[in-house]
């Protein structure tokens, strides 16, 4: 991230973050190109780690590229509240918005009781 200062770390503030919105993007790899699909989302944070849930079919091609390769990326946005005006000038317009990026290793729930807990998860945030 160039602007180390805009950066949000607090667990509180991400927390709003992602309570702002109901959708997330998830990225997986597609060969050599990525692939990126909008999902309704639920989140908890136990011991300082985040889950995210999402429900899909046990086919398709997310479940497929997700076998292949299980590394992830996610992006939330959410608070996209003004545009800031630029005037005259187009590369000094922007927005303020935030978001929520990060990494991990998605895994399909086998259980019962995981994937009942992970539904409860996702219906309890959207």
């Amino acid at each position: 991230m160039r602007r180390q200062d805009r950066m949000v770390t607090n667990i509180d503030e991400i927390k709003s973050i992602l309570n702002s919105t109901r959708i997330i993007h998830l990225g997986m790899m597609d060969g050599d190109y990525p692939y990126v699909v909008p999902l309704h989302f639920g989140y908890e944070i136990v011991d300082d780690i985040l889950y995210i849930y999402v429900h899909g079919y046990h086919e398709g091609k997310k479940f497929n590229l997700i076998k292949v390769n299980p590394h992830v990326f996610i992006e939330i946005d959410g608070n996209d509240e003004a545009l800031v005006s630029g005037g005259d000038i187009p590369c000094k317009y922007s927005s303020v918005y935030s978001s929520v990026m990060g990494r991990g290793e998605a895994t399909y729930l086998e259980r019962v009781d995981e994937k009942v807990h992970g539904l409860q998860v996702l219906m309890k945030h959207q």
